[in-house]
């Protein structure tokens, strides 16, 4: 292997990890625009209530629907699983809001969101549901506080990933790497025919589907798959995965999953290649002299 091509591949990890890292960060700033400014006094005073039982700032803001009687013994229980200390980080981990618009009432805004609240020895998960009609103030009509399981988010360190882990990770980067390459070398190469399907069939064509649990390193086949519940028969024939692999997790109470695909686009694309079709030159027509 040249020294060039190595150098690609080394840029392409680069850009991967710099692209995961921003995706993240610009992840994180989209959840925050979703919250109106006028809604933030009052997440910020649930959270007090949350890490200080402060309830003197809700006092006057929780919906008439709400048991308000219901609280003290919620907190009663939340001091006995919350650190007496001051988090050291809080995280905004979800947020929706959707508007409704009913006759007679007007429309009716809901504001849902969760933070994490990070200690050293525990991590909580605070939600919250606001709701307010027309332009009334915001009214607070849920309110909770869990313990998160640790555990489901799988080893802190790099060090502690242990072998499978590294495996797992170092195959799906290096899909996401190989798909990048070959994207970029569609458009080195001269005279391709179809070159923006070969762009789609290539980032897009990444199937059958393959996934870990983070926390067990349990690995399944995710798509096509037939799995079976109380409920019924539920299929899942096909699924694509964008870049060929994907870093997920559903909710606080479920582990991190990471999910690998096979790049047909890209294989199929040096496939073609290698038998000189997408990139073949055009025979020169005879032409009589």
């Amino acid at each position: 292997m040249g020294t060039g091509v190595i150098m690609s591949v080394l840029r392409m990890l680069l850009v991967v990890l710099a692209f995961g890292l921003g995706g993240c960060q610009v992840y994180e700033a989209a959840l925050d625009r979703i919250i109106p400014d006028d809604a933030r006094p009052m997440l910020a005073a649930t959270q007090a209530l949350a890490i200080d039982s402060d309830t003197d700032q809700v006092a006057s803001h929780w919906h008439p629907d709400v048991d308000v009687e219901r609280l003290p013994a919620l907190l009663e229980q939340l001091a006995t699983i919350r650190p007496a200390t001051e988090p050291a980080r809080v995280r905004l981990i979800e947020a929706r809001r959707n508007i409704s618009t009913s006759t007679g009432s007007g429309s009716v805004s809901r504001l849902s969101t969760v933070y994490e609240l990070h200690w050293p020895e525990t991590d909580m998960a605070v939600s919250t549901v606001l709701q307010r009609t027309g332009d009334a103030p915001w009214q607070i009509i849920h309110f909770n506080m869990n313990a998160i399981d640790r555990s489901l988010s799988g080893p802190d360190s790099i060090e502690s990933w242990g072998l499978a882990r590294l495996l797992w990770v170092g195959l799906a980067g290096s899909i996401v790497v190989f798909v990048l390459f070959t994207t970029v070398s569609l458009y080195r190469y001269k005279r391709v025919k179809r070159r923006i399907l070969w762009t789609l069939f290539i980032l897009g064509g990444c199937f059958p589907v393959f996934a870990m649990d983070w926390s067990t390193t349990s690995i399944w086949l995710e798509a096509p798959s037939i799995s079976s519940s109380g409920t019924g028969i539920h299929f899942n024939l096909f699924e694509i995965r964008l870049l060929g692999a994907s870093f997920m997790r559903d909710s606080l109470a479920e582990p991190w999953i990471v999910e690998a695909a096979v790049p047909i686009g890209a294989i199929l694309f040096w496939w073609r290649v290698m038998r000189g079709g997408p990139t073949r030159r055009e025979r020169a027509e005879a032409r009589p002299r």
